[in-house]
């Protein structure tokens, strides 16, 4: 009788053991690296958006500023500077940007897998990271594809100031709406990560 009650109650700590081993390796080797990988982006995401609008000051919705007169030349270099950066920057996460949502939708698809902790955690990643490329032709388009488009609307402009500052304050107005956005969600995803990291770490 006591052997077998011993047998039994082994049995329930080599399952609890079990499952904390699993909960812990993946926490370590997918979790983990995916919010690394995350962190890392947040930080590019908001500076491109923040380098794009240093790239388009107010002064040149101006027709003289501090004296000096402000042309369409100056415009349209602001506004081909500005699609430059953004493109530029938009590749260059391009292929962690794919891996992580080739992963977030394995996540997702077995996400009756997981705990309530880790279930939070990807929901927020999801949340956070709709998009895992580059291509505008993806519905819905991702936030820099959005500002992209905007931008490339100036292009056909010429001598056109009211045309220039139409563009230059929906530009602004979508960058600052994308930081705010973004700030937002990524503080919900460092909340739900911060629960996991507990939740494992606790499990034992």
């Amino acid at each position: 009788m006591i052997n077998s009650l011993l047998a039994i109650i082994d049995r329930l700590i080599q399952l609890k053991t079990y499952q904390y081993e699993r909960a812990r390796v993946t926490y370590e080797q997918v979790f983990e690296p995916l919010f690394n990988d995350l962190l890392l982006i947040h930080g590019d995401y908001i500076k491109m958006f923040q380098d794009v609008a240093d790239l388009l000051p107010w002064r040149l919705t101006c027709e003289v500023y501090d004296g000096v007169a402000i042309t369409q030349a100056d415009r349209s270099k602001a506004f081909k500077e500005a699609i430059r950066s953004l493109r530029l920057r938009r590749k260059q996460f391009e292929p962690i940007r794919v891996r992580l949502r080739a992963l977030s939708n394995e996540l997702a698809a077995n996400l009756s897998k997981f705990g309530p902790e880790a279930r939070q955690f990807i929901q927020a990643v999801l949340k956070y990271f709709p998009q895992g490329n580059i291509d505008t032709h993806i519905w819905p388009p991702s936030p820099s594809a959005v500002l992209l488009e905007i931008l490339e609307q100036s292009r056909p402009l010429k001598n056109n100031l009211a045309g220039d500052i139409r563009i230059y304050e929906h530009a602004r107005r979508t960058i600052e709406h994308n930081i705010r956005s973004h700030e937002e969600t990524w503080s919900e995803l460092c909340i739900a990560f911060a629960k996991l990291r507990v939740a494992v770490a606790t499990s034992k």
